[in-house]
């Protein structure tokens, strides 16, 4: 997009508006399927909508690349743990009661990232929520539909009031998230969590190629 000549907060807010199209899509497939951990989702909702606020607030005062650094050092650290997660995964693994409390302000601190850049702040929330919370990739991913569309109607509120928001681009992006994400969804339901952890891996990957070479 900026390629397009887009700045980067113009980038940032119309992708973040035209993402609600992903969250609004993939709520009512998850829900459908029955994947959602409500209780845990609604609990962390608050947080996702005051890290929505915040999120935005901030998205001017830090350094883009500093932020595109550190997220993919964050991701690429992560990626070991999501592998010994696997070995649990299928198991009686819970999450002890410190691990689950440690995941509300790491979720916070996630999902505040995701208020003003969106870019490995989903990755970064599956990642707490399979560790802290025992949730396989598919559950998480389903969990954080709720709190991702509160936290991105927030902050796309704030870019809405500051004039930020391209308003034909973020048209263009809801459309074609809401679309990936209801068949993905599907897909990723039907298909399993082991498919499911294939692809995400590959994701991962490209996403810290992403972050630390352009």
């Amino acid at each position: 997009m900026m390629l397009m000549g887009h700045g980067a907060d113009v980038a940032i807010a119309s992708t973040r508006l035209g993402a609600l199209g992903l969250w609004i899509a993939a709520l009512k497939k998850y829900h459908k399927a029955g994947a959602i951990d409500l209780k845990l989702s609604l609990q962390l909702t608050p947080l996702a909508l005051l890290g929505g606020y915040l999120g935005s607030i901030f998205l001017l005062e830090l350094d883009k690349e500093v932020l595109d650094s550190a997220v993919a050092v964050i991701i690429l650290a992560m990626l070991p743990i999501t592998y010994i997660y696997k070995q649990v995964a299928g198991t009686n693994y819970t999450p002890g009661p410190v691990v689950r409390a440690v995941g509300y302000p790491l979720f916070f601190f996630v999902i505040t990232f995701g208020g003003f850049f969106s870019g490995g702040d989903g990755t970064l929330g599956i990642y707490v929520l399979a560790i802290c919370f025992g949730k396989t990739i598919i559950e998480a991913n389903a969990t954080r539909a709720l709190p991702w569309l509160c936290m991105g109607t927030v902050a796309s509120a704030n870019y809405l009031l500051s004039g930020l928001v391209n308003y034909e681009l973020a048209a263009t992006i809801f459309i074609g998230m809401a679309t990936g994400s209801y068949f993905g969804a599907g897909m990723a339901l039907k298909k399993g969590e082991d498919w499911v952890r294939r692809i995400f891996a590959a994701v991962v990957l490209l996403i810290v190629c992403k972050l630390l070479f352009t």
